[in-house]
């Protein structure tokens, strides 16, 4: 699909954060997205129908994670020392779909 004619959406898109896989289940998958007043942008994560996606610090689901615009990590995100790569966006754990998010 063209805007113009002569850009396209593909290359318009820039990824800043990959995701943990989905199983097949179809429900608890959902989110939110929403940038935080210093401008950290606070991503919700459905924990994929699976409890114990959401305990534990060495995936993605199930949680609120927090990253900069430019998809780096906030150097005071509170699993910093606990975690390792992408998993150090986690902002809080143990949330089941968290759909809506005020900060």
């Amino acid at each position: 699909m063209s805007l113009t004619g002569t850009l396209r959406w593909e290359a318009a898109r820039v990824v800043i954060l990959d995701l943990d896989n989905l199983s097949s289940a179809t429900n608890h998958n959902g989110g939110a997205l929403h940038f935080g007043l210093d401008g950290t942008l606070f991503i919700g994560v459905g924990e994929n129908a699976n409890s114990s996606n959401s305990q534990t610090l060495t995936n993605l689901l199930g949680k609120i994670l927090r990253i900069n615009a430019n998809g780096t990590i906030p150097a005071n995100n509170p699993f910093i020392a606990q975690t390792s790569g992408r998993n150090q966006a986690i902002w809080a754990l143990g949330l089941r779909k968290p759909v809506h998010i005020c900060v």
